[in-house]
């Protein structure tokens, strides 16, 4: 590679939040309700309204949307309803942002994660995310439903 060439990162390892629906509402000068994402793996489509009605009087977000990455609202009530503090508390939207979490937390730059294969891919783009290396197990076959093997990971 040319030495003035622009450096990218690999695509596999790109991964970013994406911005709440208000945040585009700013961006774009449109009101909340008015912004469709096809974006973010959720149904475009609004929950049955008796479900809504069941719920909540006021769903922001509503329920087919990830709520804001900040989760202060629902933080400060977990909080006050277990009588501690908001910064003891840990909320996210789904697998992939507990992961990113976890993987932030105990996955130092230059360690190693263990990671049976095949498995869920996200992994191997946190790990690479946080200049660690993968160790790939492979898993028992389908005949044996993708079993792990202690020996292989004790190994």
């Amino acid at each position: 590679m040319p030495a003035d060439a622009p450096m990218t990162p690999r695509a596999s390892l790109v991964y970013t939040w994406e911005p709440s629906n208000a945040a585009i509402a700013r961006r774009y000068g449109l009101r909340p309700e008015e912004v469709m994402r096809f974006d973010t793996n959720t149904s475009p489509l609004p929950p049955d309204e008796l479900i809504v009605q069941c719920l909540a009087e006021r769903l922001d977000p509503s329920l087919n949307e990830y709520p804001d990455s900040s989760y202060e609202e629902l933080t400060l009530a977990i909080a006050c309803y277990n009588d501690i503090a908001p910064e003891r508390i840990v909320v996210g939207a789904g697998a992939d942002e507990v992961l990113d979490l976890v993987a932030k937390a105990f996955l130092p730059a230059g360690g190693a994660a263990l990671v049976p294969a095949p498995t869920y891919g996200m992994y191997a783009v946190l790990t690479g995310q946080r200049a660690a290396r993968v160790v790939s197990v492979p898993r028992l076959g389908a005949d044996r439903d993708y079993a792990l093997q202690p020996n292989a990971i004790v190994r």
